[in-house]
């Protein structure tokens, strides 16, 4: 199955994080430790206590995009500026309530290093159980998290003419591939994960 996206609006997407700077180093220094560690358990509220009253772009991409909390249809437009709520919604990322904007997935940034330089990605997925508030459906995309970075950590730095990612998921393993092969192929039977 081949999936596309709108690239204009993932191309504006990924101007408007950097803008923002949403990037592991930065959102760790917005929320700070304690609350960062909370977001690796699975828990929210510290991140939105430590952004409330916060409305500069960083911090409602963090409550957005980083930990699945609502955000007024105002904030996410001036946060987004290139991208905006319609290039959101186009992406599957956010619906829209009234003038509330509403995550339906999880952007957040995953920094790597090895031994061909340092890198930062941002990875989709479906929300997590605590922006859900409950269970995660049977076809969860899952996001980075010990598993997968495990996994990883497994995974060796040789150089290939092709990889084939099976069940790629939120994609972190073929991302990491891609640094060493020519050539990934990532499959799954989900087409949301495909998408992401």
């Amino acid at each position: 199955m081949t999936v596309s996206i709108d690239t204009a609006a993932a191309a504006a997407l990924a101007r408007d994080l950097d803008a923002a700077d949403y990037r592991t180093d930065a959102v760790r220094a917005a929320w700070g430790d304690l609350p960062d560690r909370a977001i690796g358990q699975g828990l929210r509220g510290p991140a939105l206590a430590a952004l409330e009253g916060r409305t500069d772009p960083l911090a409602v991409v963090c409550r957005l995009l980083g930990v699945g909390a609502a955000a007024s249809v105002a904030e996410v437009e001036a946060a987004f500026p290139a991208c905006g709520v319609a290039g959101l919604i186009a992406l599957d990322l956010v619906q829209v309530a009234g003038e509330v904007v509403v995550a339906t997935a999880l952007v957040r940034p995953q920094a790597f290093a090895d031994g061909r330089g340092e890198v930062e990605w941002w990875i989709a997925s479906d929300l997590d159980e605590a922006a859900l508030g409950g269970e995660l459906a049977p076809d969860h995309v899952l996001g980075v998290g010990g598993a997968s970075l495990t996994l990883a950590s497994l995974q060796l730095p040789a150089a290939a003419a092709s990889v084939l990612d099976i069940g790629t998921g939120c994609g972190i393993q073929a991302l990491r591939a891609r640094r060493y092969a020519d050539r990934v192929v990532a499959t799954d039977v989900s087409s949301r994960a495909l998408r992401f």
